[in-house]
C-alpha cells in the first residue's frame, strides 16, 4: 500500500524533528546548569572571601556592606529566574519526549497481504488470476 509508506516516511520525518528538537533543548538546559553551577561555585567562594575579610570599620564598611547585599540578593533572583526556565525547559522536553513517541506508535509496521493479480476479460470485466 503507497499511502502506508508515504505515512510511515511522514510519521517518521515528524519524529526524527522532535528527537532533534529534544536533544537540541537537552543541550541548552545541560550548558545552563554549567553555567549556573559555575555561578554558584563563584558565589560561595566570594561570599567566604568577603565575610572573613574582617578588621574593617567606618563608614565605608556600612556602604560596602549594603552594596554587597544587593548584590548577593540579586544573584539569588538571577538564579531564581534561572531555576525557574530550567523548569519549563525540563516541560518543554518533556513534551518533545511524549510526541517523539506519539509518532513513534504512528508509524504502520503490519505486513500487508499482495493481493491476487488480475487481468481483464473482454467484457466480462476483471478476473482473479488463475481463473
Amino acid at each position: 500500500m503507497p499511502w502506508v509508506t508515504k505515512f510511515n516516511q511522514y510519521a517518521s520525518t515528524k519524529m526524527k524533528e522532535y528527537e532533534r528538537l529534544e536533544n537540541n533543548l537537552i543541550d541548552k538546559r545541560k550548558r545552563i546548569t554549567d553555567k549556573l553551577t559555575d555561578a554558584r561555585n563563584c558565589k560561595g567562594a566570594l561570599k567566604n572571601k568577603v565575610y572573613n575579610m574582617g578588621d574593617l570599620s567606618g563608614d565605608f564598611l556600612i556602604k560596602y556592606e549594603n552594596k554587597r547585599d544587593d548584590y548577593f540578593d540579586r544573584f539569588t533572583q538571577i538564579d531564581n529566574s534561572f531555576n525557574a526556565f530550567l523548569k519549563d525547559l525540563n516541560g518543554a522536553i518533556s513534551q518533545c519526549n511524549s510526541k517523539k513517541e506519539e509518532w513513534n506508535s504512528k508509524i504502520y509496521t503490519r505486513e500487508w497481504e499482495e493481493p491476487e493479480e488480475e487481468y481483464n476479460v473482454g467484457n466480462q470485466g476483471y478476473k482473479k488470476w488463475p481463473y
